[in-house]
Order: structure tokens, then C-alpha cells, then sequence
């Protein structure tokens, strides 16, 4: 069809090709955005597909975070309790974000989980998922703390622009696929001439007892769906309708889950 027209059609999905070395390095976010950054550079015409079921998606710890929004997470470090073994929390959130000096604008960026890479090796093995679920699990409640995701209500409220950064709170509390879509979208300039989103809506059953089934297409949380993560969804496909208009479509099957 492109051919035809004189074009080339290349196909990029953000969910291939992303590297294990990558997930270990807390790079893939930046990788996404990169080549969301260059499908801008090099496409005139449709760069960005968004596609959304009813799945809000991962929430990915930030790769990097500035100055202040580190003094933040400090300072809600101090005052909750103490962690697992005798470990306060600001020291788990000191050894994995350090500070970057060589950065042309200091950050605090998130340590690779190959080696404990903080000049304390406790021998253990961050690698693995159930170690790292540890550290991950104490950071959350950090950020919970400081930025809490009930604030994400507001994050539409105000108008984005490329020029602009992206909201601390979308970075710390907005799944991986708001995030690119705030960078495919709403950090972009007239959206609705290179932006199409398709939007897919399942009406489950209450009371399902696959939880495997329920989460192929729902955000679970304790055996049920997660309404948290259903109104951040809701939100986030109102925002995208306000932007594109009749480039944003949404589809609705006959059936239902069972």
C-alpha cells in the first residue's frame, strides 16, 4: 500500500527486541522512548499507534529522577519504618539511586541490578527476580509515600508540550505504556495529523475464577480487578480522545469473559 505511494512502511513495536542486559540496566524505558524520538525524526506522516485494551500496564521505578524529587523520596524514606533486616529504607534508596555528576544537569539514576554496584557487595544476587522484588518492594513504598498514585487524577489537567518535561508523578505512578503515549502524544504538536489510537473495551463477568484468564486482559490486584489501575485507564483513554478526536477509535466485542 506505501509502495505504491512512493513511501516506506517499517513497523516498530516497543515490546520487541528489548534485550535482558536492558531490563537489568533499567534502560527500557529509554529505549523506548528513543525510538518513539526517532519514528518522529524520520516519519512525516504516522509515527505513533497507540493500541489499549482494558490492562493499564507495568509501573517501571523511574530510570532517573532530579535533585529535588530525590530530596522528596529522602525525606518520606526518614519517616517510614525501618525494613527487613534492622535496614532503614533511605539506605536501600541511597545505594540503588546515586547520583550522577557527570550529567550536564545532576540526576540520581537507578543502579544496574547485574552487581549490587554500590561499593557495599552483600553477595547476594539482584538478578534474580525474587531478590530484586525485595528492593523494588521497599522503593515502592518510598514513592508511594511521596508521590501517591491517587494524585494521578490530576495529570491531565495541565497542557504538555515537547518543550516541556514529563510530570514527576507520570514518571514515577504511570504505567510504561502512558508514558510512551505521553511521549508519542501529548508531548507532541497537532497529534491528530501523525497519532492514531485503537482502543479495545471488554465488559467482564463478575466473579471469574481464572485469575490467569483475568489477567491476560485486567489489571489484577489480590484476586480481583484492580479499580485503581481501571480508573487510570479510563482517564488516560478520555485524555487521548480529547486530543485526536476521530483518530481515536474505540472497538467493542460482542463477547464477554467467561
Amino acid at each position: 500500500y506505501c509502495e505504491r505511494r512512493g513511501f516506506q512502511f517499517q513497523a516498530i513495536d516497543l515490546r520487541w527486541a528489548i534485550s535482558t542486559e536492558a531490563v537489568l540496566d533499567h534502560r527500557v524505558m529509554q529505549i523506548c522512548f528513543d525510538e518513539i524520538r526517532r519514528s518522529q525524526e524520520v516519519s512525516p506522516g504516522v509515527n505513533f499507534l497507540a493500541l489499549l485494551g482494558n490492562r493499564y500496564g507495568w509501573r517501571p521505578l523511574p530510570e532517573e529522577i532530579t535533585v529535588e524529587e530525590f530530596r522528596r523520596l529522602d525525606l518520606a524514606a526518614t519517616q517510614l519504618d525501618v525494613f527487613g533486616q534492622q535496614q532503614p529504607m533511605v539506605a536501600v534508596l541511597r545505594r540503588w539511586y546515586r547520583l550522577d555528576e557527570n550529567s550536564r544537569t545532576p540526576v540520581y539514576v537507578l543502579q544496574p541490578r547485574l552487581n549490587s554496584n554500590s561499593g557495599e557487595p552483600d553477595g547476594r544476587d539482584y538478578a534474580t527476580a525474587s531478590t530484586w522484588h525485595e528492593v523494588a518492594e521497599v522503593l515502592w513504598q518510598i514513592i508511594n509515600s511521596a508521590f501517591p498514585a491517587s494524585d494521578l487524577r490530576d495529570r491531565f489537567t495541565k497542557q504538555s508540550s515537547i518543550n516541556t518535561a514529563l510530570p514527576s508523578l507520570v514518571r514515577f505512578q504511570a504505567s510504561n505504556v502512558e508514558q510512551e503515549i505521553w511521549q508519542g502524544l501529548f508531548r507532541t504538536s497537532n497529534p491528530e495529523h501523525h497519532t492514531l489510537a485503537f482502543f479495545r473495551e471488554i465488559a467482564p463477568l463478575q466473579n471469574v475464577e481464572d485469575i490467569s484468564l483475568l489477567r491476560t486482559f485486567f489489571d489484577v490486584a489480590d484476586g480481583e480487578i484492580d479499580l485503581i489501575a481501571q480508573d487510570a485507564q479510563r482517564e488516560l483513554k478520555q485524555a487521548i480522545k480529547d486530543r485526536l478526536g476521530e483518530n481515536a477509535v474505540t472497538l467493542k466485542p460482542d463477547a464477554r469473559l467467561a
